[in-house]
């Protein structure tokens, strides 16, 4: 542990926030490198610095993720034990398989649903585009039937003189 006196506050380094954690240091590393944990660099010594409270809030958030991902495949981790307490870097490979998978089926879910949604409406686009063709298909009949054409020449203007 190392105390900064500029911020009156203890950090931890990668090693000490690893153990922790019960991760590997690698885990922790890649999780500062990808934005997951917040950490500062000590000028110093190019190490890094993190907050307790930051670590406690990532491991927390892992957790979570972790029971998600477990409650959507109905199923265990492979290896939970592994991933909490060794660090394995096997089973954080299935832990982020997991969580990829996990993310890739709640977006085709959500694509599916947009999908249909836009298939019902088009759908009913297409009931309202007939039914206003079947009216317009009457219309035009009926006007052909009653509409006599103008007879021409001598004989349709005598006719049309005497109606």
């Amino acid at each position: 542990m190392t105390y900064d006196t500029t911020r009156n506050s203890i950090f931890l380094t990668l090693g000490e926030a690893a153990s922790q954690a019960g991760l590997s240091k690698s885990t922790v590393s890649r999780a500062i490198r990808d934005g997951k944990l917040s950490a500062t660099r000590s000028v110093e010594t190019n190490s890094f610095k993190i907050d307790p409270a930051e670590l406690h809030r990532y491991k927390d958030a892992v957790q979570v993720v972790r029971n998600t991902v477990a409650k959507q495949d109905g199923e265990q981790l492979a290896s939970p034990v592994l991933v909490e307490k060794g660090g394995d870097d096997a089973g954080e490979a299935v832990f982020a398989t997991r969580l990829k998978e996990a993310v890739e089926r709640a977006e085709l879910e959500a694509r599916v649903k947009l999908a249909e949604a836009r298939l019902s409406d088009i759908k009913a686009m297409v009931e309202d585009l007939r039914s206003e063709r079947d009216e317009w298909r009457t219309v035009a009949h009926r006007s052909m039937v009653t509409h006599q054409p103008a007879r021409r020449g001598l004989f349709g203007w005598l006719t049309r003189k005497a109606g």
